[in-house]
């Protein structure tokens, strides 16, 4: 078995017809291969779950403007939570959220309320709730 010993003690040789590969370029033919470059990420948002939005009935629009206008003509100590729906930007459907707020205003022009710096599209809205309508 011959264990290279002929050409072990021989001098290094620079190739006259290849320039010398840096070290980060010598480094880089021995990285992990990742065949599948963003896969694990396609499947995570593939999995990420999204909420249906809710079809609300005329009289619950009603309901929702009532209370509104009944908190904005009755300022108080009292807060308002908002559950709205926001529409997803990458997949169809979105999610629910509820904030609280102390303060509101109403955009009749671009048919919005506007909570605490948030703009919520009135036709988004899902529930309004306070201690005020108890």
């Amino acid at each position: 078995m011959d264990n290279y010993c002929d050409i072990l003690n021989l001098p290094y040789r620079k190739s006259l017809t290849h320039k010398h590969m840096s070290n980060h370029d010598r480094a880089a033919q021995f990285a992990p291969f990742a065949a599948l470059t963003g896969y694990e990420l396609l499947i995570e948002e593939t999995a990420r779950r999204v909420d249906k939005k809710i079809t609300i009935s005329n009289d619950k629009k009603e309901e929702i403007a009532r209370k509104i206008m009944y908190f904005i003509s009755h300022p108080s100590e009292y807060t308002l939570k908002i559950t709205y729906f926001v529409k997803d930007k990458k997949k169809e459907g979105g999610k629910y959220i509820t904030i609280e707020a102390r303060k509101i205003k109403i955009d009749t022009n671009q048919k919005v309320i506007v909570a605490d710096n948030i703009k919520i599209n009135i036709n988004d809205i899902f529930e309004v709730e306070s201690s005020l309508f108890d």
